[in-house]
């Protein structure tokens, strides 16, 4: 195998470059180049660009004779095959190593496209055609247009029955995927689903539009970016009927006399509707008889159920009537068993005036309709439903009863529906699918109860709908419950000052890099040692000298791959003087950065924490940085080149990166380095001041740079093991959530040696993260530095959005990932890998199958739904005051979050600038115990909802999960856990 010699070499060194000539003085004879024989191809395919763009590299063909030897002066010729576009040269000749080659312009229309490059020979069989492809993705979103959902009428109060969407396009119209698109309720007091929401592979983006409660015009804005703004108008009415009363409810009456009963009607809103059709029924008209107006008119002695129907609502008011005659031969109940009725249970019904005929006798259970198995003029005998047949319902005096022709007879008897759940305080109960899952009711013990309901789907493009209601004795079922202004206990993110815009972006800036390395790595897997070292010879490099310099590439951080050549996005090459040489460290800086020359001090400090502590950090937790060394440049070191050319990346919100291109030569990559190695922002001021929270293109002082480098340094160097790992052992990449998670899990791992705590510290804010934005406070000890604060605002800001955001999105989906999936695995670590964290960690790193949630399964020996569930829980009731679980997986032992949280709070508040306006931010459904009804239109797949409920409690309390909106059944990927802390 030929060796190129790395990139990574000193200037200084001379090389020198023998050559041999063919020909004369007795000299080996130049050989004779045949006809064309073969044509392959060298670069250029599989490249990706937007429409109507040229493509990053020319396509480039090596045409050869049938010895193998390059021939030069034969014509190519570049044809168009598909996909549009055009080519700079449709014909040329090799050159002199058999080469030609063109530029490609690709077509306006998204998708694949095709080029055929072939000889112009006489030579028969002449060489075939080699293809080369590409892929057009759509531009930058040039437009925003309206799709569906505009001038609606709705119930005011309910969500429209068609949900607005928007389409991004870019200039040639292909849609554009992957854009976010902001949803702004302009009046009217509606809501929408999400903030935002992303266009889908049809450019289209959607959200949920729940009108106000007010009647009324609603307006809806849509925005993307600098793209004029689409609006939604829509008209809120009275919706449909939620709710019915009736007053009285219960009533005395004489004989002959009648009782006017009033009705009240409500939408979703609350708004009175009138005007429409009321149903009016009794239970028996032999006793008393009601008009279509309500009014009823006693008949004889006993007791009536009066019904009042609306659009599928109910109410009931009883009648008992007094001061007559008893109907001859109507039927009467003396008694009812068992005493307590439950689904499927065998009843005994004894009075007098039965038929004796099986179809003579109708008997409803709270209207339900129930079948005589048995029947003699004094006692019939039936068999309950089962579960399913009834409406969730607190145990209560369910109406019985019995129809014998005309004449009716009702009377009450206890029936219990739910589930019946005790917990003393710390326990919890966890319940997926299946009936159980949907009505569960505790008994009169006061305190506060927590319930979360997981949505264990690992799509997270799916949304899943549910409606949680509290019931007690008493409430009325209807089979579509009125929905309920939800109430947090935290903010959600459209209603509060969003974090430093610096933050988000370097997330977003950082989240994109992440997964186009994951893409290389993926492309490249199959591509090792195509130009590199073989690791079989494995021959020892020279290492530079301290104060030697380099010539190196950086790459672009929009296409890591591309050469310095390249007519969009190149590498920039640099030169990088040699400032700190250590036993596994190179740390290198660019001799244009503005400070060179008087950052030796810091290099040198940062270089020794690396060797000294970082590279052990790594190797005992993650792997070796260096497992890949023998096939890159095989010097045993990880560089680090830092350069002003990484502040002005990523419109100057990247502060370090690495690209898994490095582990591949240049023919594979352009940009390629051939070298484990980590690019870092430089200080640009020599002030020596501490500016805040950093932002885009700020300056920087080295003591401020060192503060914040060190983190950003271990976790870059943490997917250098990753990317070692996994090309050494030909596994292809993780998931980006996961592998970003580890990598904060590598940050945290350091901070500890800065923060001098150990795992389950149970540590507080004051112990910790305070430290990073406070560090002359008590109890900071040890160097200053910047460590784990971020990752506790994204984790915040995660928790004040935890339906809508799951810790298994794409990181450019969602700067919260760095949060949420961090602490998912902090947890799993705690909880499962005993004493052996660092064992728990190394594996998750290097498993050689399995990838993403399939991996964390096989680590913890649990499946998702449990840990998903556990995790939801833990955050919910970590630290509560007095509250110990019962399971130790409720517990997050590493970390005291209320503390940390409520200290955020007091340090960045209302009080100083509110980036954390409240000192508990997770987005909890707060209830008191009795009834009440929210509807969550959107859980995303891998997240949670949280519900809190309290209070003086006077009755049983019945929770019921059901369908939301037009499902008829729950989703199967839901799982409820409740949990009791007082």
């Amino acid at each position: 195998m030929r060796r190129f010699r790395p990139a990574l070499w000193p200037l200084a060194t001379s090389v020198l470059l023998l050559a041999a000539c063919g020909g004369g003085d007795g000299g080996p004879a130049t050989p004779t180049v045949g006809p064309p024989a073969a044509i392959v191809a060298v670069s250029g395919d599989g490249q990706t660009a937007g429409a109507g763009a040229q493509v990053a590299s020319p396509i480039v063909v090596k045409i050869t004779d049938s010895k193998g030897l390059a021939v030069n002066g034969a014509t190519v010729t570049f044809t168009i095959t598909s996909g549009a576009g055009s080519v700079s040269n449709a014909a040329t000749t090799t050159d002199a190593n058999g080469l030609a080659q063109t530029t490609w312009t690709l077509g306006t229309t998204a998708g694949s496209a095709t080029v055929d490059a072939r000889v112009t020979t006489t030579v028969v069989p002449a060489p075939g055609a080699v293809t080369f492809h590409a892929t057009i993705r759509s531009g930058a979103a040039a437009s925003l247009t309206k799709v569906g959902g505009d001038l609606q009428t709705g119930g005011s109060g309910s969500a429209l029955a068609t949900q607005p969407s928007v389409k991004l396009a870019d200039n040639f119209a292909n849609p554009v995927s992957g854009g976010t698109v902001a949803w702004i309720v302009t009046s009217g007091g509606g809501s929408v689903s999400s903030p935002t929401s992303t266009s889908d592979a049809s450019g289209i983006a959607r959200i949920t539009w729940t009108l106000g409660a007010a009647l009324g015009p609603n307006t809806l804005s849509a925005t993307s970016g600098s793209l004029p703004a689409v609006v939604f108008t829509a008209t809120a009415g009275a919706g449909a009927a939620a709710t019915i009363t009736l007053a009285p409810n219960a009533f005395n009456l004489t004989a002959g006399n009648t009782q006017q009963v009033t009705p009240t009607v409500k939408d979703a809103g609350g708004n009175t509707i009138t005007g429409r059709t009321i149903t009016w029924t009794s239970s028996s008209d032999a006793i008393a008889t009601v008009d279509a107006n309500g009014l009823v008119k006693g008949i004889s002695n006993g007791q009536a159920t009066i019904t009042a129907a609306i659009e599928g609502k109910t109410a009931t008011a009883v009648a008992t009537v007094t001061g007559g005659t008893t109907a001859p031969n109507a039927p009467t109940i003396a008694s009812i068993a068992p005493a307590t009725l439950v689904p499927s249970a065998v009843v005994t019904i004894t009075g007098t005036n039965f038929s004796p005929t099986l179809t003579g006798n109708v008997v409803k259970f709270d209207g339900i309709t129930v079948p005589v198995t048995a029947a003699t003029a004094s006692q019939l005998t039936l068999t309950l439903p089962a579960r399913a047949a009834f409406p969730c319902s607190a145990t209560h005096a369910a109406t019985v009863s019995v129809t014998v022709g005309t004449l009716a007879v009702s009377s009450t008897q206890s029936l219990t529906v739910a589930t019946q759940r005790t917990l003393a305080v710390g326990q919890s109960l966890a319940i997926e699918n299946g009936i159980d899952i949907t009505c569960n009711e505790f008994p009169r013990t006061g305190g506060t109860y927590f319930l979360t309901v997981s949505n264990f789907n690992p799509d997270t493009a799916n949304l899943s709908r549910f409606t949680f209601r509290g019931l007690v004795p008493g409430t009325q079922t209807s089979s579509t419950p009125a929905a309920q202004t939800i109430t947090f206990s935290g903010q959600a993110a459209n209603d509060r000052p969003t974090l430093p815009p610096a933050l988000l972006e370097r997330s977003r800036a950082h989240s994109a890099l992440v997964e186009q390395n994951r893409q290389i790595m993926e492309r490249l897997r199959f591509s090792r040692n195509s130009g590199g070292l073989n690791p079989l010879s494995a021959a020892a490099q020279v290492l530079p000298k301290l104060g030697d310099t380099l010539s190196l590439l950086i790459p672009n951080t929009s296409a890591l791959c591309n050469g310095p050549t390249a007519t969009t996005n190149p590498a920039r090459s640099v030169k990088g003087r040699v400032v700190f040489l250590g036993s596994k460290g190179i740390v290198l800086e660019d001799i244009t950065a503005p400070l060179a020359g008087t950052m030796d001090s810091f290099y040198v400090k940062l270089g020794t924490e690396f060797d000294n502590k970082q590279f052990a950090i790594l190797t005992a937790n993650f792997g070796n940085p260096l497992a890949y060394d023998a096939s890159t440049n095989n010097d045993g070191h990880e560089y680090m080149l830092f350069s002003k050319a990484v502040n002005d990346e990523g419109a100057g919100n990247i502060l370090g990166f690495v690209s898994s291109g490095d582990m591949f030569d240049k023919a594979v990559c352009q940009g390629s380095n051939l070298a484990e190695i980590f690019y870092g922002y430089v200080p640009t001021d020599n002030s020596g001041v501490y500016d805040g929270w950093p932002g885009p293109n700020r300056l920087w002082s080295p003591p401020e740079w060192y503060d914040y480098i060190r983190s950003v340094v271990i976790h870059e160097s943490k997917h250098i093991t990753a990317n070692a790992e996994h090309i050494s052992r030909n596994t292809g990449p993780e998931e980006s959530w996961l592998e970003e998670g580890t990598a904060i899990i590598a940050e945290e791992l350091y901070a500890r040696t800065i923060y001098n705590f150990a795992q389950k510290a149970n540590v507080t804010y004051a112990q910790s993260i305070r430290c990073d934005v406070r560090p002359t406070n008590a109890g900071c000890v040890g160097s200053r530095e910047y460590a784990m604060f971020d990752v506790f605002s994204f984790l915040y800001d995660y928790e004040e959005n935890v339906e809508t955001l799951s810790p298994l999105q794409s990181p450019n989906q969602t700067g919260t990932v760095y949060g949420s999936a961090w602490s998912f695995l902090r947890w799993a670590a705690d909880t499962y890998g005993g004493a052996n964290e660092s064992g728990f960690f190394k594996a998750l790193v290097q498993e050689g199958t399995l990838h993403g949630i399939s991996n964390i399964e096989a680590r913890t020996g649990q499946v998702f739904k449990n840990l998903l569930s556990d995790w939801s829980t833990a955050l919910a009731v970590d630290d509560y005051p007095g509250f110990t679980p019962a399971r130790a997986e409720l517990k997050l032992p590493s970390w005291n979050m209320p503390n940390v949280f409520a200290g955020q709070f007091g340090d960045y508040g209302p009080d100083n600038g509110n980036f954390f306006p409240t000192p508990s931010p997770l987005a909890t459904h707060v209830q008191t115990f009795g009834t009440f009804s929210v509807n969550v239109t959107q859980l995303r797949g891998g997240t949670f909802s949280t519900f809190q409920v309290s209070g003086a409690q006077t009755q049983t309390q019945a929770y019921e999960l059901r369908p939301n909106g037009t499902a008829t059944t729950l989703p199967t990927t839901l799982r409820l856990q409740i949990v009791r802390v007082e």
